[in-house]
């Protein structure tokens, strides 16, 4: 079970790099920080159960 969460937080933490929701594409965007924040974010209020 860890390590299927060690593998999701991995893939979250990748996705940014890898998939792009503005052009709905699977393409290298240059500044995706801002989205990796919101992820991250919104991972950690459901991880908290809020």
């Amino acid at each position: 079970m860890d390590r299927f969460y060690g593998a999701l937080l991995v893939l979250g933490a990748a996705m940014p790099f890898i998939y792009d929701p503005a052009r709905q594409a699977f393409l290298p965007a240059r500044h995706r920080w801002e989205w990796q924040i919101i992820c991250w974010g919104n991972a950690a209020e459901d991880w908290s159960g809020k």
